[in-house]
């Protein structure tokens, strides 16, 4: 998509005049022009004598046409290229920028943009005519990253996008690239990681048209992360949050929140989950959880925020209830039985160091039975129950074995 230009030098008439008559009486030329693709800038009409048809000489103009970007605008870095059409061909045309630190055109009509600014780009005829168009060029984009401190996990940031496309955006920590994400419609990108140290940097790089980064300080997105005792990123008020510690199969985290806040928001690895019940004449604040939260190793938080404005984020300590139990065990009976840990996916008898057979689970109950009688001879052997999740081992208890008498 283009803008026209047009540079048209001064022409006498460019089509046979047909049917043209002198009336002697009225002293007039009576005729018609044929049109074709050229503007005919002045027409003047040439006759031999009275009363005779006449055929005018053909004279066809000299016309450029050139274009430039259609909103006239050019982006640092890109080129365009001023295509020519001269009439008749043969006709040179010399090419001028206004300023050659915004923009260079060179003979053959490529422009390359430089730094942003207007400039003026010319054509101009060797009879000396001239047009002109006036072009903007715009600058590629910088990102810009919210401030964090060592307790916070999610990066937040975002980048214009209008005048340059960016499917994805690279994460650098302290000048090494950690991970390329993507970019969203709306310009914004998130990066999750914890770990971080006040006085880490964090940098946003992304690739120019030429697939290079980036490197020059105002195309580079730069944040240093700080200590929470000196974070002012939201505002100096001390909002009062707190959270308690949440027990593995339990329904809810609860905790206190400031009455300035109008949500609090569970969020499971760097992902909003589900908005809290806030109670307004106690400030206290339950959120199922036992549905979300499957083990240790998932990121646990909770989110103070008035409207989008963030108050607070409290890390959430998760802890596993020792409720792994085993009934004593009489040689004869036919099974041993006892409760389990809801995170645990299986409980196995051992018997001498050697795994003999998987329970049965309740899942309802979080109890389990096992088939022992033949396998348990006597109160010598080493009896022992075992849960898992998976391969990995979580618990083990010994069976006490009495015998009958």
């Amino acid at each position: 998509m283009f803008s026209k230009i047009s540079v048209a030098s001064t022409i006498i008439v460019s089509q046979l005049i047909t049917g043209s008559v002198y009336s002697l009486a009225k002293e007039e030329i009576h005729g018609s022009a044929l049109k074709n693709d050229f503007v005919a800038l002045s027409e003047t009409l040439n006759y031999k004598e009275s009363g005779l048809n006449n055929t005018l000489a053909t004279e066809y103009p000299n016309i450029i046409s050139s274009w430039g970007s259609s909103d006239g605008e050019g982006l640092v870095g890109n080129q365009d290229t001023f295509r020519i059409k001269n009439t008749p061909l043969g006709f040179d045309v010399k090419w001028v920028s206004s300023n050659e630190k915004v923009a260079t055109i060179n003979t053959y009509g490529v422009i390359t943009y430089k730094e942003p600014g207007k400039v003026k780009i010319s054509a101009t005829l060797p009879n000396g005519t001239k047009a002109d168009t006036t072009i903007t060029v715009v600058d590629l984009p910088q990102p810009k990253l919210e401030n964090m401190t060592e307790k916070q996990t999610i990066l937040r940031g975002k980048v214009d996008i209008w005048n340059y496309n960016l499917f994805d955006i690279t994460i650098f920590i302290n000048g090494v690239e950690e991970r390329t994400v993507p970019v969203s419609n709306d310009g914004s990108f998130t990066f999750q990681f914890w770990g971080h140290k006040a006085g880490t940097v964090i940098e946003a790089r992304y690739k120019d048209q030429y697939g290079n980064y980036l490197t020059e300080e105002k195309y580079v997105g730069k944040i240093t992360i700080t200590s929470d005792d000196t974070n002012q990123q939201v505002d100096s008020k001390d909002y009062a949050f707190t959270v308690k510690e949440y027990t593995f199969g339990k329904s809810y985290i609860t905790g206190t929140y400031d009455q300035e806040a109008t949500k609090v928001v569970l969020y499971i690895d760097g992902k909003a989950i589900k908005n809290s019940a806030l109670d307004a004449t106690t400030h206290t604040y339950k959120v199922a959880a036992n549905e979300y939260i499957k083990n240790s190793k998932q990121k646990v938080e909770v989110v103070m925020s008035k409207g989008t404005k963030e108050l607070g984020r409290k890390a959430v300590k998760t802890i596993t209830e020792d409720s792994f139990t085993v009934n004593p065990y009489t040689i004869g009976q036919s099974y041993i039985t006892g409760t389990y840990n809801q995170e645990a996916t299986k409980v196995v008898l051992y018997i001498d160091g050697k795994a003999v057979k998987n329970s049965a689970l309740d899942i309802t109950k979080h109890t389990y039975k096992i088939v022992a009688k033949g396998f348990i001879k006597n109160n010598k052997q080493k009896v022992e129950m075992v849960a898992s999740k998976g391969t990995k081992e979580l618990t083990r208890v010994s069976v006490p074995v009495k015998i009958l008498k």
